[in-house]
């Protein structure tokens, strides 16, 4: 079973509706879970929407200090993440602003060697927008960190990534290198700084299976921008799919 969770607060409403949505595009079977912020949650209306989704929601307690860092975070986070899991679950972490396109990723998942997917490069072990990994994975984490004197700023995405890590070495990790023009991968974000592109050139253009909107945004453009930004990715990729041109995972 794959068991998504979206992490959520207020600032992220719409994005969170759109993020739920795409995803539920591209992973039809699987268990939604939208854990909003108890110090600042989304309005009423919102968890109407989201529960007509056929997603959960829930709200959590733990501080999140602004981007989901610290050491009772990254414990609260797991905490999440391995609520119900059975060790042969695939557990995906999805932030709101990202649009995820295609699921085939999560295929690696399947074969005994590989435990956590994500994305990174030489500069950033794994940009978090959104990571996957097994459900056995998961809780040795969840346990490492529990039991850890964690120190530092603890990002949330960078602190588990190295827990994986040290659990179970580099080779058993797939981190997909962001698109560049000389190195194209199925991992982008969206290019706010374009004067032209558009959320449908990522659609019709290439075969992106990650798109992170949250990248800074022109001065121009509103916060909603990148709400609207998901809409049109998902609405071209299904108009597509209708089309017989891709397979939705």
């Amino acid at each position: 079973m794959i068991r998504a969770t979206i992490f959520t607060y207020r600032g992220d409403e719409a994005e969170t509706i759109e993020c739920l949505r795409c995803a539920k595009m591209s992973m039809p079977d699987a268990v939604f879970s939208i854990v909003d912020d108890a110090s600042d949650p989304v309005d009423i209306e919102t968890v109407a929407v989201i529960v007509a989704e056929g997603a959960s929601y829930r709200q959590s307690d733990f501080p999140r200090n602004k981007n989901l860092n610290g050491v009772e975070c990254v414990r609260g986070i797991l905490a999440e993440l391995t609520r119900d899991v059975d060790p042969n679950d695939v557990v995906v972490k999805i932030d709101p602003d990202t649009a995820i396109l295609d699921a085939e990723w999560l295929c690696a998942l399947n074969n005994s060697v590989t435990v956590y997917v994500s994305s990174g490069d030489d500069h950033v072990l794994v940009y978090g927008c959104t990571y996957a990994m097994t459900g056995r994975a998961a809780i040795m984490a969840r346990d490492v960190a529990n039991t850890t004197d964690l120190q530092g700023r603890c990002p949330e995405d960078d602190t588990i990534a190295m827990i994986i890590y040290n659990l179970f070495t580099l080779s058993s990790m797939i981190l997909h290198r962001p698109w560049t023009l000389d190195k194209p991968t199925p991992w982008t974000a969206f290019n706010w700084q374009s004067m032209t592109a558009t959320p449908e050139d990522y659609v019709l253009n290439n075969d992106f299976a990650v798109v992170i909107t949250g990248s800074p945004r022109n001065p121009n453009h509103q916060i909603q921008s990148r709400a609207d930004c998901i809409r049109r990715l998902r609405l071209t990729k299904w108009s597509l799919s209708q089309l017989g041109k891709f397979q939705i995972a």
